[in-house]
C-alpha cells in the first residue's frame, strides 16, 4: 500500500501479509506532522484569518473591507481618503468629490461656483457678468462697452439709453442737426428767413424775407432811380441828366446849358468843341453862340470877322499808300518823313488799330516798326495818329504781306536758228504779285553784250541762285518749295542756244 508508512516499493514484499500501517488519524504524515493553518504538513503557520494563503504573522492586511484589500495585498491596509483616493491623505472642504489640492475653486460664495467648478473662483463684475472686468460708469445697468450713452448731462439720457449721447442743436432739439444762422430761435430748416441782410431777418413771426426798398422802407416796392433818397413817386425830378435830379429839396428839374469853345475870343463858338454847365454863366472861354467856321489859333485867319474856314500855311501830313512785307521779315518807317512842307516840327505818334494776325506794329519815338514774323499773309489797314505844332492827323498805311516768290514752272523756248537771239528760259511764279521777277544766276566769264546792252548768253549750263520780285521778296534757289529756312545752292538751268537777257 504505497499511503501506508512500512510501505515496500515491492523489492521484499510480494503479497499484503495484513502488517501495513497507514498514517494516525489527524497526521499528514508518517512521522507524526499534522496540516497548519495554511494546509503544509508540519507548517508552522498558526492562523490565515482571512483565508488569502497568508498567514496571518506575516500577512499586511486581513481586513477584507480595506479599500485596498484584493485577497494577495501588498500593503497595509488602507481607507479612502476625503477626495476617494485609496490610501489617500487629501481633504474637499467643499465636499464636492474634488480634491482641495486640485480643485479651482472651494469658495461656494464664487458666482461660478457650481459643487464642480472647472474654473477659478470669480466675482460678479460691475456690469453682473461673472468673471467680467468691464465697468458701468453710470451704474444704469448696462456695461459701458455696450452702452451707448454713459454722459448723465446728454439731453437724453435716462439711465438705460437706447441711443448714442446726444446734445440739443441750435434749435433746441435733442440730437438734432439744425442750425439757426440768424440766432433768431427758429431753425434754418423752417425759418423763412435767414438772409442777414433781411430789414426783418430777426423777426422772430418768422416772415419771408424783405429787404428795404429804394426808399428805405422794409418791404416796400418803391424806386429811386435818381438815388437822391426820394422816392419816385413823390420826387417831382427824377431824370438823371437834369441838373437838379438829386435835389433834396424836391424841385422840378432843370436842365444844364450847352456852351461851346471861343478860342479865338470872337464871341462864336466851336461848334465841334462844347461843354454842358448847370449854370446860366458859361465857362471861361466859351460862349453860347456855335456858329464860329474857325477857331483854332494856330490858323493864319483864325481872327477873320467874316468867318471863313481856316486855312494853315504849316507843315501838312501825307498817307503811304502801302507797306509790303516778304514773309518773315521786318520793315521800318520814319513817320517824320512823310511831312510836307519846309519844317517837320516836332510830332508824337501812336497807333490806333493794330493789324490782323500776321503781323503787328510797334511805334518808338517817329519810327514805325512792322513785324512779318508770323504765319500767314495778308493786307491789312494800320491806323497811326500823329500830333505837333499843334496839328493832329491821322495816318492809314496799307500793310500788305507776300510770301517768297516760288517757282512753279520753267519752260525753255528754243531760238529759231542757232545763230538768232530769240530764244529764252520762261518761269511761272507763286507768291510775286504778278510783279516782275529777276533772275539771279551765275554767267560765264566770256558772256558778251551786243549793241543795244543786252547780255549774250552763250551756249551752256547757267546757275540760278536766287529769285526776287519787284517788291524785294527773295527766295533763294531751288525756289520750287515753301521759303526755306537757309540757302541750301543754286540750281543749274541747262541753256542750249545763245539767249538774250
Amino acid at each position: 500500500d504505497p499511503t501506508a508508512c512500512n510501505y515496500d516499493d515491492g523489492s521484499a514484499a510480494d503479497y499484503d501479509d495484513g502488517s501495513c500501517e497507514g498514517i494516525a488519524e489527524g497526521e499528514c504524515d508518517c512521522e507524526g506532522n499534522v496540516l497548519d493553518a495554511l494546509d503544509e504538513c508540519g507548517g508552522s503557520c498558526i492562523e490565515d484569518s482571512d483565508s488569502d494563503g497568508i498567514c496571518d504573522d506575516v500577512d499586511l492586511c486581513i481586513d477584507t473591507t480595506a479599500c485596498n484589500y484584493d485577497a494577495n495585498p501588498t500593503a497595509a491596509c488602507a481607507t479612502y481618503d476625503a477626495c476617494g483616493v485609496c490610501g489617500g491623505t487629501g481633504t474637499d472642504s467643499d465636499a464636492d468629490g474634488i480634491c482641495d489640492d486640485v480643485d479651482l475653486c472651494t469658495d461656494t460664495m464664487a458666482c461660478n461656483y457650481d459643487a464642480n467648478p472647472t474654473a477659478a473662483c470669480a466675482t460678479y463684475d460691475a456690469c453682473g457678468v461673472c468673471g467680467g472686468t468691464e465697468t458701468d460708469s453710470d451704474a444704469d445697468g448696462i456695461c459701458d462697452d455696450v452702452d451707448l450713452c454713459t454722459d448723465t448731462s446728454a439731453c437724453n439720457y435716462d439711465a438705460n439709453p437706447t441711443a448714442a449721447c446726444a446734445t440739443y442743436d441750435a434749435c433746441g432739439v435733442c440730437g438734432g442737426t439744425g442750425t439757426d444762422s440768424d440766432a433768431d430761435g427758429i431753425c434754418d430748416d423752417v425759418d423763412l428767413c435767414t438772409d442777414t441782410m433781411a430789414c426783418n431777418y430777426y423777426n422772430s413771426a418768422n416772415d419771408a424775407c424783405q429787404m428795404e426798398d429804394a426808399c428805405g422802407v422794409c418791404g416796400g416796392t418803391g424806386t429811386d432811380i435818381d438815388s437822391d433818397g426820394i422816392c419816385d413817386d413823390s420826387d417831382n425830378c427824377t431824370e438823371t441828366n437834369a441838373c437838379n435830379y438829386d435835389d433834396s429839396a424836391n424841385e422840378t428839374c432843370s436842365y444844364p446849358t450847352t456852351y461851346y469853345q471861343d478860342a479865338d475870343s470872337d464871341g462864336l463858338g466851336n461848334a465841334s468843341m462844347s461843354d454842358d454847365v448847370c449854370s446860366d454863366t458859361p465857362p471861361s472861354g466859351y460862349v453860347e453862340n456855335s456858329t464860329d467856321n474857325c477857331d483854332n489859333v494856330l490858323a493864319e485867319n483864325y481872327d477873320d470877322a467874316s468867318n471863313p474856314a481856316c486855312t494853315f500855311a504849316g507843315p501838312n501830313y501825307q498817307a503811304v499808300d502801302s507797306l509790303l512785307l516778304c514773309e518773315g521779315t521786318t520793315l521800318t518807317l520814319d513817320l517824320d518823313t512823310l511831312h510836307d512842307g519846309s519844317e517837320n516840327g516836332t510830332w508824337s505818334y501812336s497807333l490806333n488799330a493794330a493789324l490782323d494776325a500776321f503781323g503787328s506794329a510797334t511805334i518808338s519815338g517817329s519810327v514805325l516798326t512792322v513785324d512779318g514774323s508770323a504765319s500767314g499773309t495778308g493786307r491789312d489797314t494800320l491806323s497811326v495818329f500823329g500830333a505837333g505844332n499843334s496839328e493832329t492827323a491821322d495816318l492809314t498805311i496799307i500793310v500788305q504781306e507776300s510770301t517768297y516768290p516760288v517757282v512753279t514752272g520753267q519752260y525753255l523756248v528754243l531760238p529759231s536758228t542757232p545763230v538768232s537771239l530769240d530764244g529764252g528760259a520762261q518761269f511761272t511764279f507763286e507768291g510775286h504779285y504778278d510783279a516782275p521777277v529777276a533772275v539771279h544766276f551765275l554767267h560765264h566769264p566770256t558772256d558778251t553784250t551786243d549793241a543795244d546792252g543786252s547780255l549774250i548768253l552763250r551756249s551752256d549750263s547757267y546757275w540760278i541762285s536766287a529769285f526776287t520780285n519787284e517788291k524785294g521778296c527773295t527766295n533763294p534757289a531751288p525756289a520750287n518749295t515753301a521759303p526755306p529756312t537757309e540757302s541750301i545752292g543754286v540750281k543749274a538751268l541747262p541753256i542750249p542756244y545763245v539767249l538774250e537777257d
